[in-house]
């Protein structure tokens, strides 16, 4: 047991080390018993930014896309090979996650349904199912508004579907256009926050900023977790981003912060938008 005082009571065991939520002392000699707690974990609902009027159909839309569980689950039970090309399609965590989210974006920028969803998976919901397609339709017709239109004057928003762990959750990508901020040839300055709310981590934000002149461009990244990562995790995380911008000649840093008081929210006022050193937002200088 590590206890120091006002902070969280750390215990070490034979699976792993425990933090205990409590911060008051514990007595020499206690004896403390755990249960393993099958119930599911509970946490604070996502609160996922609120859309203009002109966009107001996709605010369903913002955290889970339920239709999409539908026509996964209606293909899985009939149509099991058409489920497996759609699934294939979609953003997961794994390996084709950066391919995926092109494919996605592509398809956002005018891509019809039947592009999404793939022929072998359109079709049967078109002959057999028309009215889970016509729902699922116009939806995607709202997401793909989002994408069109800037949800405040500095920002645009992306919804990309996101399967995880049989659910449709959705990533939010906002972007900022910063051009008007470049001051010579050459220079870069681009601002993006990805944001999900996932059942099982919460809620998380990568909040990435390019800036420089070219070919020395920098990339920071900060990362935002509504729950602490276990040290590792994060350990692991700085060296895998420190390798992708070796491998790819930039540099950059990243770093993480946990607290959903830190999360940038781009729809906020600015009175509302956490601020760092310098009067500049948390993690990344804008």
């Amino acid at each position: 047991v590590k206890a120091d005082t006002g902070k969280p009571i750390l215990v070490q065991t034979a699976i792993g080390q425990f933090q205990l939520l409590n911060t008051r002392p514990i007595p020499v000699g206690s004896t403390l018993l755990f249960t393993v707690s099958t119930e599911p974990r509970t946490q604070a609902p996502v609160t996922a930014p609120l859309l203009p009027p002109n966009l107001s159909s996709a605010a369903p839309l913002m955290q889970e896309w339920e239709t999409l569980e539908e026509v996964v689950q209606l293909l899985q039970s009939a149509y099991p090979q058409a489920a497996t090309s759609l699934l294939n399609n979609l953003p997961q965590p794994g390996p084709k996650l950066t391919t995926t989210i092109l494919f996605v974006l592509s398809a956002l920028k005018g891509g019809s349904v039947r592009e999404l969803l793939g022929s072998a998976a359109h079709t049967p919901l078109e002959t057999q199912h028309g009215s889970l397609l016509k729902k699922f339709s116009s939806e995607w017709a709202s997401i793909q508004n989002v994408s069109r239109e800037p949800i405040s004057q500095e920002w645009s928003m992306l919804l990309l579907p996101f399967w995880n762990d049989d659910k449709a959750e959705q990533l939010r990508l906002f972007i900022r256009d910063e051009a008007h901020q470049n001051t010579g040839e050459g220079e870069v300055s681009e601002r993006f926050i990805v944001e999900v709310g996932l059942s099982e981590m919460g809620e998380m934000q990568l909040d990435g900023f390019l800036h420089g002149n070219k070919p020395n461009i920098q990339f920071d990244m900060m990362v935002r977790t509504e729950h602490e990562w276990p040290a590792d995790i994060q350990t692991n995380l700085k060296g895998l981003f420190a390798n992708c911008l070796e491998t790819i000649g930039m540099k950059g840093s990243l770093n993480t912060m946990t607290g959903r008081q830190h999360f940038i929210r781009p729809l906020a006022t600015e009175e509302n938008v956490p601020t760092g050193e310098h009067g500049h937002t948390d993690g990344v200088i804008a």
